[in-house]
């Protein structure tokens, strides 16, 4: 059995396509259905079901994916265990939510770079649907997310969460609004919140349309300072963090708006793909970097 005939079949099952399998292994597309089906003629069955279009795996294909990656996994720890003495090193690519607050990503990121200097640390933002889909492509290593629903990321990730942060209504503080009112009572409002992507405007969205309710957008701005300064200018409603009301310096213009019927939690979770063991020291150190931010009482979104 040839190694690279089986990277490129667990390539293939995990991007989904021939094709995306080739870019990431920059192959061509018949190196990498040469390679496939050297691995079965090596194995001696059908590891795809090319009836279909993309083709399926079989269930020998679903099998065999499931010993494949052990199999790199192991050579993957091997690697880096041959490697230890001379210290850690490659390229580590990691995905950060735009709600992670900066002041809780300094310190981890100092520590992971101090003890792991032969590192080349690959940073990107976006917001975390996206991530966690770069990490299903396998085109990050590990996200900084913050989940609405963490009961719903993928069983082949490893979930390292924290402690839930809450995100609050606001409006501007002479903002004619009753006591504990509905949602959709809110929703004749305009709302000042992130472009669409954002993992808390689109639990707004599903909220309001539960209660057919209508989304009036004011404004769409990825900042949260320019946010509620407009919001203090009676703009709209906003959905921010808790904490970056309380730290805003508009707070005195801004109130916190209580509705009946709606409530909402992010989780902040560092996520990565089980069973790729390279880079579990690196994903350790910075999991517990922001967990000791945490219990500092730094906030975390």
């Amino acid at each position: 059995m040839n190694l690279g005939d089986l990277k490129a079949f667990v390539a293939v099952a995990e991007t989904g396509s021939i094709n995306r399998a080739a870019a990431k292994l920059n192959l061509t597309q018949p190196a990498v259905t040469r390679r496939v089906q050297s691995l079965e003629a090596a194995i001696g069955v059908a590891l795809l079901d090319r009836s279909s279009k993309p083709p399926n795996l079989t269930e020998d294909g679903r099998r065999a994916l499931a010993h494949g990656r052990r199999v790199l996994s192991a050579l993957e720890e091997l690697s880096e265990q041959v490697s230890s003495k001379r210290g850690l090193s490659g390229e580590f690519r990691i995905g950060i939510a735009p709600g992670f607050a900066n002041s809780a990503l300094g310190q981890p990121l100092d520590q992971l770079m101090r003890n792991f200097p032969n590192i080349d640390l690959r940073i990107m933002s976006d917001w975390s649907g996206e991530l966690l889909a770069a990490l299903r492509s396998q085109a990050l290593d590990a996200a900084l997310v913050l989940l609405t629903e963490p009961q719903l990321v993928d069983r082949d990730f490893e979930l390292r969460s924290f402690p839930q942060q809450p995100i609050v209504i606001v409006a501007a503080r002479q903002a004619t609004i009753g006591a504990s009112p509905s949602l959709a009572e809110l929703g004749v409002h305009r709302w000042v919140l992130n472009p669409r992507g954002c993992g808390f405007r689109s639990a707004l969205q599903r909220a309001l349309d539960r209660e057919h309710g209508h989304l009036n957008l004011g404004a769409e701005v990825q900042d949260y300072d320019l946010q509620l300064s407009l919001i203090a200018r009676g703009v709209g409603l906003g959905l921010v963090p808790r904490s970056r009301w309380e730290a805003s310096a508009c707070r005195k213009q801004i109130k916190i708006v209580e509705p009946r019927d709606f409530r909402l939690v992010v989780t902040p979770a560092v996520v990565s793909p089980l069973g790729r063991d390279r880079y579990r020291q690196v994903i350790e150190i910075l999991a517990s970097g922001i967990a000791n931010i945490k219990r500092h009482n730094n906030k975390l979104a």
